[in-house]
């Protein structure tokens, strides 16, 4: 479910359970949450027109536990895997990406 990143921050990958995954609440939509890591996320978009690699974006991430975390970023990929954005001012706290990644696991599960 989660793994360690190149880049040094662990991403969180969600599987196709939807209710499991968290929403991104951006210009107007909610979009679901396919991953995401401290410094970025990727989205899902049912629509056809998506995003301009290079657009910025803002708005706020709602974890099913209820947790929301404004975030802002740019967007660097944008095709059929979704949209993949970089946050470059307001990101999610690593406590928030522990939290979330205790809640997958379940409880009983010790494992780090």
């Amino acid at each position: 479910m989660a793994q360690r990143e190149r880049r040094g921050f662990e991403r969180i990958e969600y599987g196709p359970d939807t209710a499991e995954r968290p929403v991104f609440l951006s210009g107007g939509g909610t979009f679901e949450v396919v991953d995401c890591a401290e410094r970025g996320l990727r989205y899902v978009s049912a629509s056809e027109r998506l995003p301009v690699v290079g657009s910025d974006v803002r708005g706020t991430i709602r974890f099913p536990d209820g947790p929301e975390v404004p975030v802002e970023g740019v967007v660097v990929r944008a095709g059929g895997d979704g949209v993949a954005v970089n946050f470059t001012q307001l990101w999610i706290d690593k406590e928030v990406i522990e939290r979330e990644r205790r809640r997958l696991r379940g409880p009983g599960d010790l494992a780090r």
